[in-house]
């Protein structure tokens, strides 16, 4: 019986189960899409699908990528004791838990129109893609953008079997968004990943000293995308109000990465999560208070 709980702890761990705000990073897009796409009344139908999805997709992504990733986690400080580096599961109990995902994602799709589905079938596809992109471009936070919210066009198709000009605009603003905080992430891993001549936008922007000035510019096209989601929809000033909110949490994450200890990195990475937040409730509050 322990043996049984110390594998299914690792086969979490192996999904991030243990680790929620990734799980949030990618679920805050997708409720301001459903919220939005479906005027502030979403059926529940459609939040209980995105919901299980975002759980799901995220852990197959993860999965995928420790699959991917796992001779080269092993020299990375940070990864190295992910369970299928370290050696506490097998290739074939990780494609196996890969396999079950991807099935459960197969059935949530099913449940959507077929535009939805040939975009989920594309989204899949870059997810399979995308951790091998480390090995041959800078800009794989990029790529990570524009697979990580996927969500976003496809709640949109899901309620209204269209895509407005917000759909794009909101899909533009996270993909900024990611890139911004997944440079931060990728921070933490810069001296390992060049030991290894491995590539990210953290590795390129070290390199000609311009990390804080791009991360603060990606972050300004960011808010700026969503102002403009604001006005072509004629959102109320409540809307505005988390901006400052938002802004001061950008501020700090500067201060943060400032030494560059990955620790800290980390953290300004994480409080992504409470910018997403403080954007829901700006859509809230323009629409019922």
């Amino acid at each position: 019986m322990l043996n049984l709980r110390k594998q299914l702890l690792h086969y979490i761990r192996l999904v991030r189960l243990n680790k929620p705000i990734p799980i949030l990073l990618l679920l805050w897009p997708v409720l301001w899409s459903i919220f939005v796409a479906s005027n502030g009344v979403p059926q529940p139908k459609f939040l209980i699908i995105f919901l299980l999805g975002v759980f799901t997709m995220r852990s197959l992504g993860c999965a995928i990528n420790d699959i991917v990733d796992r001779k080269i986690d092993v020299h990375i400080t940070r990864t190295k004791m992910r369970p299928l580096a370290h050696g506490d599961i097998s290739l074939t109990e990780a494609l196996f838990i890969s396999g079950l995902l991807a099935l459960i994602a197969l059935v949530l799709v099913m449940q959507l129109n077929l535009y939805s589905f040939e975009l989920a079938c594309v989204a899949a596809v870059l997810t399979v893609v995308y951790p091998f992109m480390k090995r041959y471009t800078y800009f794989a936070q990029v790529v990570l953008g524009v697979v990580f919210n996927f969500g976003v066009l496809i709640a949109f198709t899901a309620i209204g079997n269209t895509l407005p000009a917000t759909a794009y605009l909101l899909y533009f603003a996270t993909i900024i968004w990611t890139v911004a905080y997944d440079t931060l992430y990728a921070l933490a891993d810069v001296k390992d990943d060049k030991k290894l001549n491995m590539k990210s936008m953290a590795v390129l922007l070290e390199k000609y000293k311009i990390t804080h000035i791009t991360i603060a510019v990606l972050q300004l096209i960011f808010i700026g995308a969503l102002i403009s989601v604001a006005l072509i929809n004629q959102y109320n000033f409540k809307f505005y109000i988390p901006i400052p909110i938002i802004s001061f949490i950008f501020v700090r994450q500067h201060i943060l990465i400032k030494k560059r200890e990955p620790k800290k990195c980390m953290q300004a990475f994480r409080e992504n999560h409470l910018v997403g937040c403080a954007i829901m409730l700006g859509f809230i509050w323009q629409l019922f208070m």
